[in-house]
């Protein structure tokens, strides 16, 4: 009899302990930490934003536990993104973003049949080409004073755990390949400060292996080059986009300094001596699309007339990570809108940028303006005039396209997503 009273009387005053206790204990759980990642924001944020990508990094996530099956759901009502798993270690529960802003993602997160809710938190912000994100997981204890104590205890567990998130995402966001391309310019009409020549004419260098067109003046093509440090044994591919002097002005010296060139394109109709220089290893003419990579293609030869006689162009497509692309033209002399639209019909795609030269020097402005007015109709978004677009149609491109409009210059790199 006395052992029962015993035991009942510290059963009653271990229950009145963790009550007492449990009045000086917070009703939540925070736990935060930063985590440093070398991948740039917008490519970071689209991977986690994405709810089919939870399971791969979620501290509720199959790396955490073999045994998960999970599933993804866009609330009819809500159009709030959900992911469900359910797991022998990890339980069952799900995770709605709740919040998808520019530079924040909110989650809410219910495990053990909704007995528990998480509160999560992440924000981004870009230094260089490196993510800082911070985390924060919130635990709503309630009121129950068992919970509450238990909660206390669990404070290290859920900072672990968000630790070895972070690290989860790192690994996985480090080794993805963004789909982004870099257009460095060696030739243009115009440069900033005294480190690069300039002159009329354009040439560019992409991804580092591929040249687009010489400008007018190898020695000042030649000179940029060096200036910017550029390695000329990684140029596979020299593209020409039209018989022009101010774009064909550097072939025949740059040849021999490319000891890995594979493959040369010349436009139809193209000089019969810069043919010849070439030798086997020129394709002339083109009248179907190429892929140079998986994510670069040559157009076709455009046709269309300058100064009364015939003249054959090509350009570049760039595909980026949305799926859309980017036109490179050397001078659209057919018509940059023009040849946008026909790409797009011929490859039934998406452009959303416009690059290089616009032809439009002497071009009057109720002219250009038609010409940004065909450009939106398009849904064309990014605009980067060069060397022949003109000062005029420049100011009136910056002025139409505001901060999507990319100023270009001799010795500029330009990013390309």
């Amino acid at each position: 009899m006395k052992f029962f009273q015993y035991f009942v009387i510290t059963f009653f005053s271990f229950i009145a302990l963790i009550i007492i206790t449990s009045f000086f204990l917070p009703k939540t759980i925070d736990a935060e930490l930063t985590q440093t990642i070398e991948v740039k924001k917008k490519y970071l944020y689209k991977y986690l934003s994405d709810v089919q990508n939870m399971h791969e990094w979620s501290m509720w996530g199959s790396y955490n536990d073999s045994s998960l099956t999970y599933s993804t759901e866009i609330n009819s009502q809500s159009k709030l993104p959900t992911y469900k798993w359910d797991a022998e270690v990890l339980g069952a529960g799900s995770i709605t973003i709740t919040t998808i802003a520019t530079d924040t993602l909110e989650f809410l997160t219910s495990i053990y049949e909704d007995e528990f809710e998480m509160f999560g938190l992440m924000t981004f912000k870009q230094l260089g080409n490196e993510t800082i994100i911070y985390r924060r997981q919130t635990i709503d204890l309630g009121t129950n004073p068992v919970y509450k104590v238990v909660g206390y205890f669990m404070q290290d567990y859920i900072t672990t755990d968000l630790e070895n998130e972070l690290l989860r995402i790192k690994e996985l966001a480090e080794a993805m390949t963004p789909l982004e391309h870099r257009i460095k310019v060696l030739y243009d009409n115009s440069a900033q400060g005294t480190d690069y020549k300039y002159g009329w004419g354009f040439s560019c260098l992409i991804d580092n292996t591929i040249l687009f067109d010489t400008g007018e003046d190898f020695e000042k093509l030649d000179f940029n080059i060096k200036a910017m440090g550029i390695d000329l044994n990684k140029i596979e591919t020299l593209i020409i986009s039209h018989d022009h002097w101010d774009h064909t002005g550097g072939y025949k010296e740059i040849l021999p300094l490319l000891p890995n060139l594979k493959k040369i394109y010349l436009p139809k109709d193209m000089n019969t001596e810069m043919t010849k220089q070439a030798t086997d290893k020129a394709i002339v003419g083109n009248s179907e699309y190429i892929n140079l990579t998986p994510d670069i293609i040559l157009t076709k030869n455009f046709k269309t007339t300058y100064n009364g006689k015939s003249l054959y162009e090509q350009s570049l497509l760039l595909k980026t990570e949305d799926s859309l692309y980017t036109i490179l033209a050397g001078c659209a002399h057919p018509g940059i809108d023009l040849m946008v639209r026909e790409v797009e019909y011929d490859r039934n795609i998406k452009i959303k940028t416009v690059m290089g030269g616009f032809h439009l020097t002497h071009t009057k402005e109720d002219k250009i303006q038609e010409l940004i007015s065909n450009l939106k109709q398009l849904r064309i978004t990014k605009v980067a005039p060069t060397h022949c677009s003109g000062k005029n149609a420049k100011k009136i491109f910056e002025k139409e396209f505001s901060d999507k409009f990319i100023s270009v210059y001799t010795g500029k790199e330009v990013e390309i997503d």
